[in-house]
Protein backbone atom coordinates (compact mmCIF):
# COMPACT_ATOMS: atom_id res chain seq x y z
CA UNK A 1 0.00 0.00 0.00
CA UNK A 2 1.62 3.22 -1.18
CA UNK A 3 -0.75 5.57 -0.49
CA UNK A 4 -3.45 6.26 1.64
CA UNK A 5 -6.59 7.62 0.39
CA UNK A 6 -8.50 10.23 3.32
CA UNK A 7 -12.35 11.03 2.26
CA UNK A 8 -13.26 14.84 3.02
CA UNK A 9 -16.61 15.56 4.96
CA UNK A 10 -17.90 17.07 1.17
CA UNK A 11 -17.19 13.36 -0.25
CA UNK A 12 -13.44 14.23 -2.35
CA UNK A 13 -10.78 12.30 -1.93
CA UNK A 14 -7.18 13.44 -1.05
CA UNK A 15 -4.22 10.65 -1.62
CA UNK A 16 -1.65 10.54 0.70
CA UNK A 17 1.52 9.06 -1.00
CA UNK A 18 4.92 7.62 0.82
CA UNK A 19 7.35 9.66 1.99
CA UNK A 20 9.99 9.79 -0.95
CA UNK A 21 12.23 12.58 -1.34
CA UNK A 22 10.72 15.57 0.97
CA UNK A 23 7.31 15.11 1.48
CA UNK A 24 4.61 12.09 2.12
CA UNK A 25 3.75 9.66 5.02
CA UNK A 26 6.69 8.69 6.89
CA UNK A 27 5.09 6.31 9.22
CA UNK A 28 1.43 5.03 9.26
CA UNK A 29 -0.35 2.58 11.80
CA UNK A 30 -3.21 0.66 12.97
CA UNK A 31 -3.48 -0.25 16.37
CA UNK A 32 -5.78 -2.45 18.00
CA UNK A 33 -6.42 -3.75 21.75
CA UNK A 34 -8.60 -5.59 23.79
CA UNK A 35 -9.51 -3.11 26.16
CA UNK A 36 -10.87 -0.85 23.08
CA UNK A 37 -8.25 1.13 21.74
CA UNK A 38 -9.06 1.08 18.34
CA UNK A 39 -6.42 3.93 16.54
CA UNK A 40 -4.43 4.84 12.76
CA UNK A 41 -1.64 7.00 13.33
CA UNK A 42 -0.38 8.96 10.83
CA UNK A 43 2.53 11.14 10.45
CA UNK A 44 3.41 13.08 7.17
CA UNK A 45 5.37 16.24 5.85
CA UNK A 46 3.92 18.37 3.31
CA UNK A 47 5.35 20.96 1.23
CA UNK A 48 2.17 23.30 2.21
CA UNK A 49 0.06 23.77 4.54
CA UNK A 50 -2.37 20.89 4.57
CA UNK A 51 -6.03 21.76 6.03
CA UNK A 52 -6.94 18.60 8.14
CA UNK A 53 -10.84 19.09 9.64
CA UNK A 54 -12.86 16.63 11.92
CA UNK A 55 -14.71 14.14 10.31
CA UNK A 56 -12.03 13.50 7.54
CA UNK A 57 -12.41 9.51 7.29
CA UNK A 58 -9.96 6.82 6.34
CA UNK A 59 -10.78 3.42 5.27
CA UNK A 60 -8.33 1.10 5.74
CA UNK A 61 -8.16 -2.96 6.41
CA UNK A 62 -12.22 -2.75 5.89
CA UNK A 63 -12.60 -0.60 9.04
CA UNK A 64 -13.68 2.72 9.33
CA UNK A 65 -11.66 5.21 10.98
CA UNK A 66 -12.75 9.32 11.78
CA UNK A 67 -10.26 12.20 12.73
CA UNK A 68 -12.18 13.37 15.97
CA UNK A 69 -9.68 15.24 17.06
CA UNK A 70 -7.12 17.93 15.63
CA UNK A 71 -3.64 16.66 14.71
CA UNK A 72 -0.73 17.92 15.68
CA UNK A 73 1.15 20.38 13.68
CA UNK A 74 4.52 21.92 13.19
CA UNK A 75 5.80 24.16 11.03
CA UNK A 76 9.51 24.08 10.05
CA UNK A 77 9.51 26.37 8.03
CA UNK A 78 7.85 27.95 4.69
CA UNK A 79 8.37 24.46 2.75
CA UNK A 80 7.96 22.67 5.42
CA UNK A 81 4.85 21.11 7.33
CA UNK A 82 4.97 17.98 9.64
CA UNK A 83 1.62 16.10 10.75
CA UNK A 84 0.66 13.70 13.43
CA UNK A 85 -2.86 12.72 12.82
CA UNK A 86 -4.97 10.30 14.51
CA UNK A 87 -7.94 8.41 13.28
CA UNK A 88 -9.92 6.58 15.43
CA UNK A 89 -12.30 3.54 15.13
CA UNK A 90 -16.12 3.43 15.11
CA UNK A 91 -16.45 2.83 19.14
CA UNK A 92 -14.58 6.18 19.63
CA UNK A 93 -18.55 7.66 18.30
CA UNK A 94 -20.34 6.20 21.38
CA UNK A 95 -18.47 9.02 23.16
CA UNK A 96 -20.55 11.59 21.30
CA UNK A 97 -23.77 10.08 22.51
CA UNK A 98 -25.19 10.55 26.62
CA UNK A 99 -26.66 7.47 27.56
CA UNK A 100 -29.85 8.36 28.60
CA UNK A 101 -32.72 6.96 30.50
CA UNK A 102 -35.34 6.74 27.40
CA UNK A 103 -38.62 4.43 26.14
CA UNK A 104 -39.16 3.76 22.71
CA UNK A 105 -41.37 7.17 22.11
CA UNK A 106 -38.00 8.83 22.74
CA UNK A 107 -38.75 10.08 26.75
CA UNK A 108 -36.31 10.96 28.92
CA UNK A 109 -35.67 11.43 32.34
CA UNK A 110 -32.15 12.32 31.90
CA UNK A 111 -28.59 11.06 31.95
CA UNK A 112 -28.43 10.05 35.65
CA UNK A 113 -30.64 7.28 36.96
CA UNK A 114 -30.60 3.74 38.23
CA UNK A 115 -31.65 1.02 36.11
CA UNK A 116 -32.24 -2.76 36.93
CA UNK A 117 -31.52 -4.52 33.86
CA UNK A 118 -29.50 -8.09 32.31
CA UNK A 119 -26.86 -7.43 29.76
CA UNK A 120 -29.04 -7.07 26.91
CA UNK A 121 -31.52 -4.37 28.42
CA UNK A 122 -28.37 -2.02 29.04
CA UNK A 123 -27.55 -2.92 25.44
CA UNK A 124 -30.52 -2.32 23.77
CA UNK A 125 -30.49 1.18 25.27
CA UNK A 126 -27.10 1.75 23.90
CA UNK A 127 -28.39 1.04 20.09
CA UNK A 128 -30.99 3.16 21.07
CA UNK A 129 -29.48 6.36 22.16
CA UNK A 130 -27.13 5.74 18.96
CA UNK A 131 -30.32 6.05 16.93
CA UNK A 132 -31.29 9.12 18.75
CA UNK A 133 -28.18 10.67 17.58
CA UNK A 134 -27.09 9.44 14.53
CA UNK A 135 -29.82 7.83 11.80
CA UNK A 136 -33.06 5.55 13.15
CA UNK A 137 -32.02 2.60 11.97
CA UNK A 138 -28.36 3.33 11.40
CA UNK A 139 -27.16 0.65 14.21
CA UNK A 140 -28.33 -2.11 15.50
CA UNK A 141 -27.61 -4.90 18.33
CA UNK A 142 -26.65 -7.86 16.77
CA UNK A 143 -24.65 -11.09 18.88
CA UNK A 144 -24.93 -10.33 22.59
CA UNK A 145 -25.03 -13.33 26.12
CA UNK A 146 -27.75 -14.80 27.30
CA UNK A 147 -29.05 -15.38 30.39
CA UNK A 148 -27.00 -12.75 32.83
CA UNK A 149 -27.53 -11.87 35.65
CA UNK A 150 -29.41 -8.88 36.82
CA UNK A 151 -27.34 -5.37 37.97
CA UNK A 152 -28.87 -2.44 39.08
CA UNK A 153 -26.17 0.20 37.93
CA UNK A 154 -25.91 3.88 38.87
CA UNK A 155 -25.63 6.00 35.90
CA UNK A 156 -23.58 9.23 35.99
CA UNK A 157 -24.18 11.52 33.13
CA UNK A 158 -21.80 8.40 31.10
CA UNK A 159 -21.27 8.36 27.30
CA UNK A 160 -22.22 5.27 25.57
CA UNK A 161 -18.98 4.26 24.99
CA UNK A 162 -18.25 4.08 29.15
CA UNK A 163 -21.61 2.16 29.28
CA UNK A 164 -20.41 -0.05 27.06
CA UNK A 165 -16.82 -1.24 28.49
CA UNK A 166 -18.64 -0.55 31.41
CA UNK A 167 -20.93 -3.67 31.22
CA UNK A 168 -18.19 -5.39 29.87
CA UNK A 169 -16.13 -4.94 33.09
CA UNK A 170 -19.12 -6.31 35.30
CA UNK A 171 -19.63 -9.61 32.99
CA UNK A 172 -16.51 -10.20 32.05
CA UNK A 173 -16.92 -9.80 28.07
CA UNK A 174 -15.93 -7.95 24.95
CA UNK A 175 -17.76 -5.77 22.12
CA UNK A 176 -16.69 -5.30 18.48
CA UNK A 177 -18.49 -3.56 15.85
CA UNK A 178 -19.43 -4.80 12.35
CA UNK A 179 -19.89 -2.59 9.53
CA UNK A 180 -23.34 -3.48 7.45
CA UNK A 181 -24.05 -2.00 3.81
CA UNK A 182 -25.53 1.62 3.86
CA UNK A 183 -23.66 2.73 6.71
CA UNK A 184 -25.14 1.27 8.92
CA UNK A 185 -23.39 -0.49 12.52
CA UNK A 186 -23.94 -3.94 14.04
CA UNK A 187 -22.87 -3.38 17.85
CA UNK A 188 -21.90 -7.27 18.96
CA UNK A 189 -21.08 -7.78 22.81
CA UNK A 190 -18.92 -11.53 23.03
CA UNK A 191 -15.94 -12.67 23.89
CA UNK A 192 -13.05 -13.30 20.89
CA UNK A 193 -13.20 -17.28 19.65
CA UNK A 194 -11.07 -17.59 17.31
CA UNK A 195 -8.20 -20.11 17.33
CA UNK A 196 -5.05 -20.17 13.96
CA UNK A 197 -4.34 -23.19 13.12
CA UNK A 198 -0.04 -21.74 12.57
CA UNK A 199 2.41 -22.36 15.04
CA UNK A 200 4.76 -19.76 15.34
CA UNK A 201 8.69 -20.82 15.72
CA UNK A 202 11.86 -19.49 14.41
CA UNK A 203 12.98 -20.87 11.44
CA UNK A 204 12.76 -20.73 7.77
CA UNK A 205 8.51 -20.31 6.61
CA UNK A 206 7.79 -20.61 10.29
CA UNK A 207 6.05 -17.48 10.59
CA UNK A 208 8.18 -15.61 13.59
CA UNK A 209 11.15 -12.65 13.08
CA UNK A 210 11.30 -11.53 16.41
CA UNK A 211 10.20 -12.56 20.26
CA UNK A 212 10.99 -10.63 23.13
CA UNK A 213 9.40 -11.86 26.65
CA UNK A 214 9.01 -8.90 28.88
CA UNK A 215 6.66 -8.60 32.76
CA UNK A 216 3.50 -7.99 32.59
CA UNK A 217 2.51 -6.77 35.73
CA UNK A 218 4.03 -6.29 39.11
CA UNK A 219 1.56 -8.29 40.87
CA UNK A 220 3.18 -10.84 43.63
CA UNK A 221 3.35 -15.24 43.00
CA UNK A 222 1.26 -16.71 45.15
CA UNK A 223 2.19 -20.14 46.61
CA UNK A 224 -0.12 -20.63 49.35
CA UNK A 225 -3.70 -19.12 49.37
CA UNK A 226 -5.94 -18.56 52.11
CA UNK A 227 -9.21 -18.81 50.68
CA UNK A 228 -12.84 -17.36 52.22
CA UNK A 229 -15.88 -16.87 51.26
CA UNK A 230 -19.21 -14.83 52.26
CA UNK A 231 -20.49 -14.48 55.83
CA UNK A 232 -23.99 -15.04 54.58
CA UNK A 233 -26.18 -17.65 54.79
CA UNK A 234 -24.57 -19.87 57.74
CA UNK A 235 -25.64 -21.31 61.17
CA UNK A 236 -23.79 -19.85 64.07
CA UNK A 237 -22.20 -22.84 64.91
CA UNK A 238 -20.79 -23.01 61.34
CA UNK A 239 -17.53 -24.58 61.32
CA UNK A 240 -15.90 -23.99 65.44
CA UNK A 241 -17.40 -20.46 64.83
CA UNK A 242 -16.29 -19.04 61.66
CA UNK A 243 -17.97 -15.97 60.53
CA UNK A 244 -16.93 -17.07 56.98
CA UNK A 245 -17.07 -19.65 54.55
CA UNK A 246 -14.44 -22.23 54.95
CA UNK A 247 -12.60 -24.12 52.22
CA UNK A 248 -13.69 -27.60 52.38
CA UNK A 249 -12.22 -29.45 56.04
CA UNK A 250 -10.54 -32.66 54.14
CA UNK A 251 -8.39 -30.11 51.69
CA UNK A 252 -6.73 -28.07 54.36
CA UNK A 253 -4.42 -29.12 56.96
CA UNK A 254 -6.80 -27.94 60.03
CA UNK A 255 -9.85 -25.65 60.66
CA UNK A 256 -6.71 -22.85 62.03
CA UNK A 257 -5.08 -23.54 58.71
CA UNK A 258 -7.32 -23.13 55.72
CA UNK A 259 -5.41 -22.66 53.09
CA UNK A 260 -4.41 -24.40 49.46
CA UNK A 261 -0.90 -24.34 47.60
CA UNK A 262 0.85 -25.28 45.11
CA UNK A 263 3.44 -27.97 46.20
CA UNK A 264 5.52 -27.29 42.57
CA UNK A 265 5.60 -23.50 42.69
CA UNK A 266 7.05 -23.79 46.23
CA UNK A 267 9.32 -25.84 44.87
CA UNK A 268 10.37 -23.15 42.88
CA UNK A 269 9.89 -20.06 44.63
CA UNK A 270 9.09 -20.74 47.90
CA UNK A 271 6.36 -20.21 50.45
CA UNK A 272 4.66 -17.25 49.57
CA UNK A 273 1.27 -16.67 51.29
CA UNK A 274 -1.47 -14.16 50.39
CA UNK A 275 -5.37 -14.13 51.27
CA UNK A 276 -8.95 -13.57 49.47
CA UNK A 277 -12.19 -13.28 50.49
CA UNK A 278 -14.79 -13.84 47.77
CA UNK A 279 -17.89 -12.13 48.96
CA UNK A 280 -20.19 -13.85 45.88
CA UNK A 281 -19.70 -17.69 47.08
CA UNK A 282 -21.69 -18.34 49.92
CA UNK A 283 -24.50 -21.53 50.62
CA UNK A 284 -28.04 -20.64 48.59
CA UNK A 285 -30.37 -22.10 46.45
CA UNK A 286 -32.20 -21.02 43.51
CA UNK A 287 -35.88 -21.32 43.60
CA UNK A 288 -38.43 -21.30 41.05
CA UNK A 289 -42.17 -19.60 41.29
CA UNK A 290 -44.44 -22.34 40.34
CA UNK A 291 -47.46 -20.57 41.34
CA UNK A 292 -49.12 -17.64 42.01
CA UNK A 293 -51.68 -16.34 44.52
CA UNK A 294 -54.19 -14.47 42.14
CA UNK A 295 -56.27 -13.15 45.48
CA UNK A 296 -52.86 -12.21 46.47
CA UNK A 297 -49.99 -10.46 44.74
CA UNK A 298 -47.88 -11.33 47.73
CA UNK A 299 -47.79 -15.06 48.05
CA UNK A 300 -46.25 -17.48 45.10
CA UNK A 301 -45.50 -21.10 45.41
CA UNK A 302 -42.54 -23.69 44.61
CA UNK A 303 -43.14 -26.88 44.29
CA UNK A 304 -39.55 -27.79 44.62
CA UNK A 305 -38.65 -26.04 47.68
CA UNK A 306 -36.68 -29.05 49.30
CA UNK A 307 -36.52 -27.55 52.78
CA UNK A 308 -39.15 -25.94 55.71
CA UNK A 309 -37.55 -22.79 56.13
CA UNK A 310 -39.78 -22.40 59.93
CA UNK A 311 -38.85 -26.32 60.82
CA UNK A 312 -38.18 -26.03 64.67
CA UNK A 313 -35.85 -28.44 66.29
CA UNK A 314 -36.78 -28.20 70.32
CA UNK A 315 -37.34 -24.50 71.12
CA UNK A 316 -34.37 -23.85 68.67
CA UNK A 317 -35.22 -22.69 64.38
CA UNK A 318 -33.42 -24.70 62.30
CA UNK A 319 -33.10 -22.44 59.77
CA UNK A 320 -34.22 -19.13 60.49
CA UNK A 321 -32.17 -16.78 62.53
CA UNK A 322 -33.14 -15.15 65.36
CA UNK A 323 -34.00 -11.54 64.98
CA UNK A 324 -33.11 -11.62 61.36
CA UNK A 325 -35.88 -11.67 58.40
CA UNK A 326 -35.46 -14.21 55.97
CA UNK A 327 -35.35 -12.33 52.45
CA UNK A 328 -36.24 -13.09 49.01
CA UNK A 329 -34.56 -11.98 46.07
CA UNK A 330 -35.58 -11.98 42.83
CA UNK A 331 -33.29 -13.02 39.92
CA UNK A 332 -35.41 -13.02 36.77
CA UNK A 333 -38.90 -11.94 35.95
CA UNK A 334 -40.56 -8.53 36.19
CA UNK A 335 -38.92 -8.32 40.08
CA UNK A 336 -35.68 -9.01 39.42
CA UNK A 337 -33.15 -7.83 41.56
CA UNK A 338 -35.74 -6.13 44.06
CA UNK A 339 -35.54 -8.04 47.94
CA UNK A 340 -38.62 -8.55 50.05
CA UNK A 341 -38.89 -9.69 53.63
CA UNK A 342 -41.00 -12.34 54.54
CA UNK A 343 -44.01 -11.82 56.08
CA UNK A 344 -43.29 -12.56 60.01
CA UNK A 345 -46.90 -11.92 60.96
CA UNK A 346 -48.42 -14.23 58.65
CA UNK A 347 -49.18 -18.04 58.91
CA UNK A 348 -45.24 -19.72 60.08
CA UNK A 349 -43.57 -16.00 59.56
CA UNK A 350 -44.09 -16.12 55.87
CA UNK A 351 -43.79 -19.68 55.01
CA UNK A 352 -46.03 -22.74 55.17
CA UNK A 353 -44.57 -25.76 53.95
CA UNK A 354 -47.74 -27.62 53.87
CA UNK A 355 -48.13 -25.88 50.38
CA UNK A 356 -44.74 -24.38 50.53
CA UNK A 357 -45.77 -20.77 49.99
CA UNK A 358 -44.13 -17.70 50.36
CA UNK A 359 -46.01 -14.73 51.67
CA UNK A 360 -43.80 -11.28 51.10
CA UNK A 361 -43.89 -7.89 53.06
CA UNK A 362 -44.81 -5.04 49.96
CA UNK A 363 -42.08 -2.91 49.20
CA UNK A 364 -41.93 0.93 48.58
CA UNK A 365 -39.41 2.00 46.27
CA UNK A 366 -37.52 5.45 45.00
CA UNK A 367 -40.77 6.41 42.76
CA UNK A 368 -43.28 5.89 45.74
CA UNK A 369 -44.97 2.44 44.02
CA UNK A 370 -45.75 -0.08 46.06
CA UNK A 371 -44.28 -3.47 44.60
CA UNK A 372 -45.31 -5.95 44.27
CA UNK A 373 -48.06 -3.51 42.31
CA UNK A 374 -51.66 -4.65 42.56
CA UNK A 375 -51.85 -2.79 39.48
CA UNK A 376 -49.39 -3.25 37.37
CA UNK A 377 -48.57 -6.29 35.99
CA UNK A 378 -44.97 -5.56 34.73
CA UNK A 379 -43.90 -5.25 38.67
CA UNK A 380 -45.94 -8.64 39.84
CA UNK A 381 -44.67 -11.53 40.68
CA UNK A 382 -45.33 -14.42 37.50
CA UNK A 383 -45.05 -17.93 37.19
CA UNK A 384 -41.46 -19.30 36.07
CA UNK A 385 -39.38 -16.08 38.07
CA UNK A 386 -36.42 -17.57 39.79
CA UNK A 387 -35.50 -16.35 43.19
CA UNK A 388 -33.12 -17.03 46.30
CA UNK A 389 -33.62 -17.09 49.49
CA UNK A 390 -30.84 -14.69 51.55
CA UNK A 391 -30.28 -14.59 55.94
CA UNK A 392 -31.15 -17.49 56.67
CA UNK A 393 -29.33 -20.44 57.78
CA UNK A 394 -28.99 -22.86 54.87
CA UNK A 395 -29.02 -26.68 55.19
CA UNK A 396 -25.88 -28.66 54.68
CA UNK A 397 -25.91 -30.03 51.42
CA UNK A 398 -26.01 -26.10 50.03
CA UNK A 399 -22.93 -25.67 52.53
CA UNK A 400 -21.03 -28.30 51.33
CA UNK A 401 -21.34 -27.37 47.53
CA UNK A 402 -20.72 -23.73 48.53
CA UNK A 403 -17.27 -24.97 50.15
CA UNK A 404 -16.54 -27.02 46.89
CA UNK A 405 -16.88 -23.96 44.78
CA UNK A 406 -14.92 -21.82 47.17
CA UNK A 407 -12.12 -24.73 46.49
CA UNK A 408 -12.38 -24.53 43.08
CA UNK A 409 -12.46 -20.83 42.75
CA UNK A 410 -9.70 -20.48 44.74
CA UNK A 411 -7.47 -23.28 43.34
CA UNK A 412 -8.54 -21.19 39.75
CA UNK A 413 -6.99 -18.48 41.73
CA UNK A 414 -4.08 -19.92 42.75
CA UNK A 415 -3.08 -21.20 39.47
CA UNK A 416 -3.06 -17.78 37.72
CA UNK A 417 -0.72 -16.70 40.34
CA UNK A 418 1.62 -19.38 41.50
CA UNK A 419 4.01 -17.67 38.53
CA UNK A 420 5.31 -14.90 36.80
CA UNK A 421 2.96 -12.94 34.65
CA UNK A 422 4.65 -12.13 31.33
CA UNK A 423 3.62 -11.19 28.14
CA UNK A 424 5.07 -11.98 24.83
CA UNK A 425 5.71 -9.31 22.15
CA UNK A 426 6.29 -10.81 18.29
CA UNK A 427 7.15 -9.82 15.13
CA UNK A 428 5.65 -11.44 12.53
CA UNK A 429 7.31 -12.72 9.20
CA UNK A 430 5.89 -10.60 6.59
CA UNK A 431 6.60 -13.06 3.75
CA UNK A 432 4.91 -15.96 6.01
CA UNK A 433 1.61 -13.99 5.78
CA UNK A 434 1.34 -12.90 2.30
CA UNK A 435 2.25 -16.46 1.35
CA UNK A 436 -1.64 -17.23 2.96
CA UNK A 437 -3.17 -15.12 0.22
CA UNK A 438 -6.13 -16.70 -1.52
CA UNK A 439 -5.93 -13.80 -4.81
CA UNK A 440 -2.52 -13.11 -5.34
CA UNK A 441 -2.25 -9.53 -4.36
CA UNK A 442 -5.95 -9.01 -2.37
CA UNK A 443 -4.64 -8.01 0.99
CA UNK A 444 -6.37 -9.89 3.80
CA UNK A 445 -6.60 -9.47 7.47
CA UNK A 446 -5.01 -12.38 9.35
CA UNK A 447 -4.73 -11.01 13.01
CA UNK A 448 -7.00 -9.89 15.46
CA UNK A 449 -7.06 -8.71 18.95
CA UNK A 450 -8.82 -11.39 20.61
CA UNK A 451 -7.39 -14.14 18.58
CA UNK A 452 -5.37 -16.90 20.09
CA UNK A 453 -1.60 -17.50 18.70
CA UNK A 454 0.01 -20.61 19.10
CA UNK A 455 3.87 -20.10 19.39
CA UNK A 456 6.90 -22.11 20.40
CA UNK A 457 9.94 -21.13 21.63
CA UNK A 458 12.22 -23.21 24.20
CA UNK A 459 14.49 -21.00 25.20
CA UNK A 460 12.00 -17.80 26.25
CA UNK A 461 9.66 -20.51 27.69
CA UNK A 462 6.72 -20.25 25.93
CA UNK A 463 4.82 -23.72 24.46
CA UNK A 464 1.02 -22.97 24.11
CA UNK A 465 -2.15 -20.83 22.81
CA UNK A 466 -1.51 -16.86 23.86
CA UNK A 467 -4.14 -14.89 22.97
CA UNK A 468 -3.42 -11.59 20.95
CA UNK A 469 -3.85 -8.48 23.63
CA UNK A 470 -2.86 -5.98 20.81
CA UNK A 471 -1.37 -5.61 17.52
CA UNK A 472 0.22 -3.07 15.28
CA UNK A 473 0.15 -3.14 11.76
CA UNK A 474 1.91 -1.03 9.27
CA UNK A 475 0.02 0.46 6.32
CA UNK A 476 2.34 1.18 4.03
CA UNK A 477 3.95 -2.30 4.01
CA UNK A 478 0.22 -4.18 5.32
CA UNK A 479 2.00 -7.67 6.18
CA UNK A 480 4.46 -5.97 9.17
CA UNK A 481 2.60 -7.09 12.12
CA UNK A 482 3.84 -6.38 15.46
CA UNK A 483 1.78 -8.33 18.43
CA UNK A 484 1.79 -8.34 22.08
CA UNK A 485 0.16 -11.98 23.75
CA UNK A 486 -0.76 -12.59 26.88
CA UNK A 487 0.51 -14.91 29.01
CA UNK A 488 0.36 -18.67 27.72
CA UNK A 489 -2.38 -20.64 27.86
CA UNK A 490 -1.75 -23.96 28.71
CA UNK A 491 -1.95 -26.86 25.33
CA UNK A 492 -4.98 -28.67 25.81
CA UNK A 493 -9.06 -28.71 24.45
CA UNK A 494 -9.36 -26.22 27.07
CA UNK A 495 -7.68 -22.80 26.96
CA UNK A 496 -8.29 -21.42 30.02
CA UNK A 497 -8.13 -22.20 33.43
CA UNK A 498 -11.97 -22.06 34.17
CA UNK A 499 -13.49 -24.17 36.76
CA UNK A 500 -16.95 -25.76 36.32
CA UNK A 501 -19.61 -25.30 38.98
CA UNK A 502 -22.40 -25.82 36.58
CA UNK A 503 -22.83 -29.88 37.36
CA UNK A 504 -21.20 -29.38 40.99
CA UNK A 505 -24.08 -26.64 41.94
CA UNK A 506 -27.47 -28.42 40.49
CA UNK A 507 -28.86 -25.16 40.39
CA UNK A 508 -26.86 -23.43 42.75
CA UNK A 509 -26.30 -20.17 41.83
CA UNK A 510 -23.99 -18.05 43.55
CA UNK A 511 -24.19 -14.47 43.56
CA UNK A 512 -23.42 -11.32 45.99
CA UNK A 513 -26.81 -10.34 47.04
CA UNK A 514 -26.98 -6.36 48.28
CA UNK A 515 -27.51 -6.16 52.28
CA UNK A 516 -29.59 -3.02 51.86
CA UNK A 517 -33.11 -3.01 51.53
CA UNK A 518 -33.71 -1.53 47.62
CA UNK A 519 -30.38 -2.86 45.93
CA UNK A 520 -29.87 -5.29 43.64
CA UNK A 521 -27.18 -7.78 43.98
CA UNK A 522 -23.81 -7.25 42.21
CA UNK A 523 -22.13 -10.07 40.55
CA UNK A 524 -18.66 -10.86 41.16
CA UNK A 525 -17.02 -11.32 37.79
CA UNK A 526 -15.31 -14.51 38.88
CA UNK A 527 -18.81 -16.26 39.45
CA UNK A 528 -19.26 -14.81 35.84
CA UNK A 529 -17.32 -16.78 34.65
CA UNK A 530 -15.89 -19.91 36.88
CA UNK A 531 -16.24 -22.70 34.18
CA UNK A 532 -13.54 -24.85 32.50
CA UNK A 533 -13.93 -27.61 29.75
CA UNK A 534 -12.16 -30.58 30.04
CA UNK A 535 -10.40 -29.75 33.56
CA UNK A 536 -8.33 -32.70 34.66
CA UNK A 537 -9.10 -34.30 38.20
CA UNK A 538 -8.33 -31.99 41.31
CA UNK A 539 -6.46 -33.88 43.92
CA UNK A 540 -6.88 -32.72 47.12
CA UNK A 541 -5.05 -35.37 49.55
CA UNK A 542 -6.25 -33.33 52.77
CA UNK A 543 -2.65 -31.69 53.45
CA UNK A 544 -3.79 -28.33 52.04
CA UNK A 545 -1.89 -28.90 48.46
CA UNK A 546 -3.51 -28.35 45.68
CA UNK A 547 -2.69 -29.22 42.21
CA UNK A 548 -4.11 -30.45 39.25
CA UNK A 549 -2.63 -33.79 37.40
CA UNK A 550 -2.56 -32.83 33.72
Amino acid sequence: MDQIIITKNNGDKVTLFRYEGTMGVTSAEQICDLSGQDVVNISMVTAERFQWELGYTLDVFGRLYRINTLPNAIKVNDRRFEYDVVFEGLQYDLIKVQYLDMDTTGFSTGSTFFLMANIATFAELIVLNLNRVYNVGQWELGEVPIDTEVQNIDFQNETCLQVLQKLCDLYNTNFDIERLPLNRYKLNIRKPEKILIDTFKYGRARGLYALERTKANDKNIVTRLFAYGASKNLPLNYRAGSLRLKLPFVSIPSEGQPYIEDQQAIDKYGVIEASIIFEDIFPNRTGTVTAINVNNRLQFTDSDMDFNLTEIMGSTSTYMIAGTAPKIVFKTGSLAGYEFNLNANTQNNGYVHTDKRFTLLPYTNEQNMELPSATEPAFQIQVGDTYTIVDVAMPQSYITAAEDLLELTAGQHLLDNAKPRVQYALTIDSNYIKAKEVVPNLIINYFNAGDFVNVIDGDLSIDGKSQIQSLKRDLLKHYKYEITLGDEIPNGENRRYRLKRKNLLQGLQIRNVGLTNVQAYQVNQIANNVVINNAPPVNTSGSGIFTLDW
